[in-house]
């Protein structure tokens, strides 16, 4: 109850912080509509009901092929959507568009055989790295360097992405300075439900992975990325498992250290604790004093130090305006051009490669125009 009591109260005051046209354009994405049945406006109570409608259709057709996946014989493990859904979120409603599954690159090419005989083929966005082909010579190799394998099913519309490796950022053949063992995420796992062969994470590994998960949409995390919004249900995936009966602190300091991911607990679990008050808090300090002492560089270091004293309703609106006037001066100006795809190139390969000039110059248009 204290989960949906804090959502409730952090609605509320992003309603009454921003003008209605900006609320309505963040309540309206549907990972914000799925967790907030707290507004009453006709409007977005049917667009409501009619996400939730069509995500228990979903959710029943993507149990249905896990059925299917169980049968290959390959060992899996489900990441995020239905998969939390079921494991953790009880009553609290959440959407999902597709499925992820984290399989080893030894038996990737297993699993991508036994999807195309189940009527999957890879999704045209992603061959320009020539997935057809690397999945035909260099299976193992590719899958250890590419950040998802997407294959759809067109007739069921079914979509699935495939990892293995979580290292890996959306630039694909690009690591990130975690240190997630994919050995490892098989060796903790836990079963899902009935599956023989389909698993989910362990309660504190999971966590890891949405620590990261949250912060790479982000403009100022990494390269190709974009926005500076942090949808509702990340920090709502955070909260039913930090409330989860087998939710340890020193288990969870621990397994964020191993997997090199402190920065990326800290901007989270500031969040968290600044939204979900009513609930278990956590302490964040352990954290920081584990930064300084490994004098730890990243990039971005200037929005975590800077996110640590924000309005949570400024983080999570994406109004980095006070602290960061260069960098939000630059999203504007993307956001404005006439079309989407312009707004994606320039947000994810012109300012997300330019952070640390953004976070320290003064911002020009023209350089943006570049």
């Amino acid at each position: 109850m204290c989960i949906i009591n804090d959502i409730k109260n952090l609605i509320e005051n992003i309603k009454n912080s921003y003008d209605k046209e900006l609320y309505d354009v963040y309540l309206n994405k549907n990972q914000n509509l799925a967790a907030v049945p707290f507004d009453d406006s006709f409007e977005i109570v049917q667009k409501r009901n009619l996400l939730l409608s069509k995500q228990r259709i979903l959710s029943e057709k993507i149990l249905d092929e896990l059925n299917l996946f169980d049968c290959l014989d390959v060992p899996i493990i489900g990441l995020k959507g239905v998969f939390l859904k079921n494991k953790y979120y009880g009553l609290i409603d959440r959407s999902f568009d597709d499925i992820d599954i984290l399989v080893s690159s030894i038996n990737a090419k297993k699993m991508y055989n036994g999807l195309r005989e189940l009527g999957y083929h890879i999704e045209l966005k992603t061959m320009y790295d020539n997935p057809i082909i690397n999945m035909k010579m260099i299976p193992e190799y590719y899958m250890n360097n590419t950040q998802t394998l997407m294959m759809i099913n067109s007739k069921k519309n079914i979509s699935i992405d495939i990892h293995s490796n979580l290292n890996i950022t959306n630039a694909h053949f690009i690591n990130s300075p975690t240190k997630f063992d994919t050995k490892i995420l098989f060796d903790n796992s836990v079963p899902f439900e009935t599956y023989k062969n389909i698993r989910t994470l362990e309660l504190h590994d999971n966590l890891c992975i949405l620590f990261r998960h949250l912060l790479k949409h982000h403009v100022f995390y990494g390269k190709t990325q974009m926005g500076l919004q942090t949808p509702i249900q990340h920090v709502l995936d955070l909260a039913v498992l930090i409330n989860s009966n087998d939710f340890d602190i020193d288990m969870l300091f621990k397994r964020v250290i191993k997997y090199n991911i402190v920065p990326e607990a800290i901007f989270c679990l500031n969040l968290y604790n600044k939204i979900f008050k009513s609930c278990k808090q956590i302490d964040i300090i352990p954290y920081l004093n584990y930064l300084n002492k490994i004098n730890y560089k990243f990039t971005w270091k200037p929005v975590l130090m800077g996110s640590l004293d924000m309005d949570v309703e400024d983080v999570m609106i994406g109004n980095y305006e006070k602290k960061f006037p260069k960098l939000q001066h630059a999203v504007n100006f993307s956001q404005s051009m006439p079309s989407e795809f312009l707004n994606w190139l320039c947000q994810s390969f012109i300012i997300s490669f330019s952070i640390k000039y953004l976070l320290k110059y003064k911002f020009c248009r023209c350089y943006i125009l570049i």
